[in-house]
Formats: structure tokens, sequence, C-alpha cells
């Protein structure tokens, strides 16, 4: 602001007073272009700051299931997600899902200003028999802090009874790209790691159990760090069996108590989406074998253990010459009515892979990792049997 210079008559001082200078403006002809581009590269700039992405879990139905808030669109649109190492698709319910009034939140392509439309139409049916169905959308993507713009995923207008009586709105496959619904759709940890949006390019898995408090605090899933006071011990890191659709890696051996370990190995899927463990027949009833009182019964379906087996025994399962202890507890799974007997949460799956879910992952801090060239799983001894979770 300029100022003009008067002199008091009376005091003979000099005083200022301001004078008003007008000078008109002219609007810039390429305002919107380059406003735009100013508004892209402070995007640029924020996105490109590697962050870590936690997502609270709650634990379902007594260790039966695990899931977390994950947030679609513009305006978010929030959904409770089951995080699904053994799969690949990512996909919500849409509108057109038959939910029969089951609570469910649906996405809603009409109310996010940022939703695309792709519409190849997609289908996947589960190892559980669960089956969806729908069309492919595109949409920015919330998990934790880190927003992946974006993201393809699947709008699921059809689900049988399996999904719509569940408690999740959707399934984040966490798998390799060979496994999608699609070809060529990129998962969405992959979209992660391509755009540079972790710390680290990997992620981590703590379950805990309902017995530890699990019904407040049912753990997370941390999407480019480990959580230190989730785990005792060092990580130990094994090499992914390349090429898989799944994170599978061997597994040595597996004892009983204070027996001799069976001598038997095997591929192992580390499946963040299973509740309990599977295995080939022969390892399955090797195990029962050293569980007194352990039958398989054919009506039932599968193996039976005794409720009143000492839950101080524990079932090891070995990777590269360490144990990672699994308590009989943990595997007295469904009780039979009128028995003294329940179903074991180790059961038979006709492959010859070891499928290792929830049973396994609660007793097992795990890391999913592809910071290196080739893929590898982290596994660490889980803070629980004190239930000390800090």
């Amino acid at each position: 602001m300029a100022k003009s210079q008067l002199k008091n008559k009376n005091e003979g001082t000099t005083t200022t007073t301001p004078v008003v200078l007008t000078m008109p403006l002219k609007t810039h002809p390429n305002f919107k272009r380059i406003a735009r581009e100013q508004a892209a590269r402070a995007i640029a700039k924020y996105q490109s700051k590697a962050k870590v992405g936690t997502v609270p879990l709650v634990n379902y139905q007594n260790d039966s299931e695990w899931y977390g808030e994950i947030y679609i669109g513009t305006p978010p649109q929030v959904f409770n997600v089951a995080f699904d190492t053994g799969s690949s698709t990512f996909w919500v319910f849409g509108p057109g899902a038959n939910l029969d009034s089951y609570p469910h939140h649906v996405y809603e392509p009409n109310k996010s200003c940022t939703y695309k439309n792709d519409g190849r139409a997609w289908n996947i049916t589960y190892g559980d028999n669960g089956m969806v169905g729908g069309v492919l959308a595109r949409d920015v993507t919330l998990v934790g802090a880190v927003r992946v713009p974006g993201q393809i995923f699947g709008i699921a207008n059809e689900a049988n009874t399996l999904y719509v009586m569940d408690i999740i709105d959707g399934l984040v496959g966490l798998g390799f790209k060979s496994n999608t619904a699609v070809k060529g759709i990129k998962p969405l940890f992959d979209n992660m790691i391509d755009r540079h949006l972790l710390k680290k390019n990997l992620f981590s898995v703590a379950y805990v159990k309902d017995a530890c408090g699990g019904e407040l605090n049912g753990g997370e899933i941390r999407f480019g760090g480990i959580n230190h006071a989730y785990f005792t011990g060092d990580i130990l890191y094994l090499k992914a069996i390349q090429p898989s659709s799944y994170w599978v890696v061997m597994a040595n051996d597996i004892q009983v108590g204070n027996n001799a370990p069976l001598n038997m190995s095997g591929k192992a899927i580390i499946d963040t989406g299973g509740s309990i463990i599977t295995l080939p027949s022969d390892v399955a009833s090797a195990v029962y074998s050293q569980i007194p009182g352990s039958y398989f019964d054919s009506d039932y379906g599968g193996w039976l253990l005794p409720i009143n087996t000492d839950p101080c025994l524990v079932i090891y399962f070995v990777f590269s010459g360490r144990k990672f202890g699994i308590p009989v507890a943990d595997i007295i799974w469904d009780p039979v009515n009128g028995t003294n007997y329940a179903g074991g949460g180790i059961q038979v799956q006709p492959g010859t892979y070891w499928i290792l879910g929830g049973i396994f992952i609660k007793n097992v801090y795990t890391v999913f990792d592809r910071t290196k060239v080739k893929p590898r799983v982290g596994l660490a001894t889980r803070r629980q049997f004190d239930c000390d979770i800090n």
C-alpha cells in the first residue's frame, strides 16, 4: 500500500495517511489447465510418500472368522471384508444382490463421483462352495491410511447363501494375480506395490483369539509394516514356492507333544481366509493317532477328539528346523451334542497340500513379503499363550 505525507498545521509535524491504488487483474487463459496440473503434482507428491495402512480386525464367532473395515468411493462407503491370502479377487456386494434381508453394506456406484464402469463379468466358486458373481468396476479404495486410486474390484450382484448369511460384505483376495477371476485384473496388494504406496512391499497378520480378548480386539492386518508387539523372538523367513497362485512354503515335519516327529513333510498354503487346518489324509491320521481317544467318524464326516483332551498338549509344525506350536485346546473345534467329543480343527482335504488357516495363524504371526525379487513368508511365535498382547 502506498502512503502520502501531510503536515499538521498546529503542531508542525508530519503525518502519514494511506493512499489506495487500484490495479486491474486479468484471468490467465490457461488457469484451469495449470490448476489441474498443480493439483495432480500435489496428489502425486502426497501419494509418493510410502505409508503403513493398519486395519483393526474383529474376531467373529469364537475364532471362526476375522474381518476389518475398508472404504470405497468418494465420499467413502464402508465395508466389512475378510482378507484372504487363499484367493486373489477383491469384491463387495452390489445393489443387485439378493441379500434376503440380511444386513450388509452395499456398494452404490451412483453415490461415488470417482466410480468408473468396467463392465466385464466375473464369477467365483470358492473351495468351501461359496459362490459370487457380477460385474467389474474401478474406484478409489482406502485401506487404513493407504489410498489406492483406480482399483478394480467386483460388484457382486449375485451370491449364494453361504456369503449372504455371512457377516462380511465382501472379500479382499491377497494371493497372486495368476488366480484372479478375470485374467489381467491387478489385485489390491499388487496395485499398492506398483503405485509405490507402501513403506515396505509386505503385509503382516496378527489374529487374536477370542479367549485372549479377541471379542474386543481381534488383532490387525498391516500393509507396509510389521508390528513387533504381536510376536516374540525373530521372524523366520521362508521362500515362497513359485510359480503358484498362493503363498506356499515347505513344511518339514509335525510333532505331537513329546512324541517323536512324524517324519512327514509337505507344501503348506498359509491361508488367512480359512478357519481350520486341513491336511492330506495320511498326515491327519498320523496326528490324531497320537491324541488319545481320537477317531474318524464317517457320520460326522471327519475326525473327532475327546473334549477333555489335555489342553496343554501341543502340536508342532516344523519349518526349517524351527517349531511353531498349536495347543490342542485350539483344535477342540465343534462340540458334538450329547457326547464328550468335538470335531477337530484339523481335518482331511483330498489334495496333497497342507492348508494352514486361522487355527495356525492365531498362534503364528505371519508376514507376506514381496520386498525382494522373490516372495517370501515370515513366521514368528505369537504373544498369546499368556494373552500378553501389548
